[in-house]
């Protein structure tokens, strides 16, 4: 069932601490030790720094004013673009959110004239994998990729 008025726009500071909530729900599902350390590196080191860059971005997805989802993405090697982080709130999944995130995903790579989008997933991620193999990404190793 689709969300009604889905927006995506880039991520601001103003939206930190959703994000950080977000990507802690992330690194719980994919069970990663030492949540804490992992959520603050990932926010400084990656979520921050996309903020001011050529070649990363975060996004959010919005429903009725609220953030609902998040995704970043950054460009290797010039080539790919690889979806580092996408997280969507459990009680929002299946509502057309990630699908949105991921149709942003391809707006931006095709804007850096890239034509491969990759996921990175964890082995055991199951939910993970079926989404992105729905929304047209092969396994390649243990990465999902699409071609656009």
């Amino acid at each position: 069932m689709e969300t009604k008025q889905v927006k995506i726009r880039e991520a601001n500071t103003n939206d930190l601490e959703v994000i950080r909530e977000l990507v802690k729900y992330l690194m719980q599902v994919e069970e990663v030790e030492d949540i804490e350390g992992n959520v603050e590196k990932i926010m400084k080191d990656r979520i921050l720094q996309s903020m001011n860059s050529d070649t990363a971005r975060t996004f959010v997805a919005e429903v009725d004013g609220r953030v609902m989802g998040v995704l970043l993405v950054e460009i290797k090697r010039g080539l790919v673009l690889s979806l580092a982080y996408i997280a969507v709130y459990p009680e929002n999944q299946k509502q057309g959110i990630g699908k949105k995130l991921l149709e942003k995903a391809e707006e931006y790579a095709r804007s850096k004239n890239i034509h491969i989008l990759e996921g990175l997933i964890h082995k055991d991620n199951q939910k993970s994998r079926e989404f992105h193999e729905k929304n047209g990404f092969k396994l390649f190793g243990y990465n999902l990729r699409k071609e656009i």
